[in-house]
């Protein structure tokens, strides 16, 4: 009974470590272990995390696929074991295969200057992808309508404050000119007034001069 446990066990490990060495395979994307995991899962819903993770390992140490240990990122994978280049995108973090001829120069380059031993090399080329180019395209495209259209709304609002400005210009010139308008009455009124009292005083003194006589 035992034995057949760890025979079922063994298969069942053998499934899944098949199971993810294909998935890893039908992709260029180079995933994760999370992604990964999210991709087998959908084949083998029971399956752990800590399986895709272990059975990962296992393999890249056995040389059936690749552990990519790119600088910035995580981890990554890559179903093809054969050493070659990768370009990764400093924008988004994807990471693609460079389809350019392995060099070897390099390490006869590096072997005349260096004491070390060199038993191989790996380059990663860093740049932006085509999406990102075309998100960034998109910015700024979109940036630069705002700014238009922020500069026709600053246009619009000097128009409107030139507008607002002359306006109460108009305004207080109007005011102004009532007020000498009320002035110049107020003026008027007084001379009348001062007028009349003069003429009054006049009568009265013209009467007193008859009863004298």
């Amino acid at each position: 009974m035992p034995s057949n446990m760890h025979q079922d066990s063994g298969v069942r490990k053998t499934r899944q470590r098949y199971a993810i060495l294909e998935e890893l395979r039908k992709v260029t994307c180079h995933p994760t272990a999370d992604e990964l995991y999210n991709i087998v899962r959908r084949r083998l819903p029971h399956i752990s995390m800590g399986t895709v993770y272990r059975n990962l390992e296992l393999l890249a140490k056995d040389g059936v696929i690749q552990k990519l240990e790119i600088s910035g990122t995580q981890k990554r994978f890559d179903g093809n074991a054969r050493n070659h280049y990768h370009m990764r995108c400093v924008g988004c973090g994807e990471v693609a295969d460079a389809n350019v001829k392995k060099t070897i120069r390099i390490e006869s380059i590096v072997k005349e200057v260096t004491d070390f031993k060199v038993i191989g090399h790996r380059l990663e080329l860093i740049g932006i992808c085509p999406q990102c180019i075309d998100k960034k395209t998109n910015c700024r495209r979109s940036r630069s309508e705002g700014e238009s259209e922020r500069g026709k709304g600053r246009k619009e609002k000097g128009k409107a404050d030139k507008r607002k400005g002359k306006a109460k210009k108009g305004e207080e010139k109007g005011k102004e000119k009532l007020r000498r308008e009320k002035k110049r009455g107020e003026e008027d009124r007084r001379k009348r007034e001062s007028g009349k009292e003069e003429q009054k005083k006049g009568s009265m003194a013209g009467g007193k001069q008859k009863r004298t006589f």
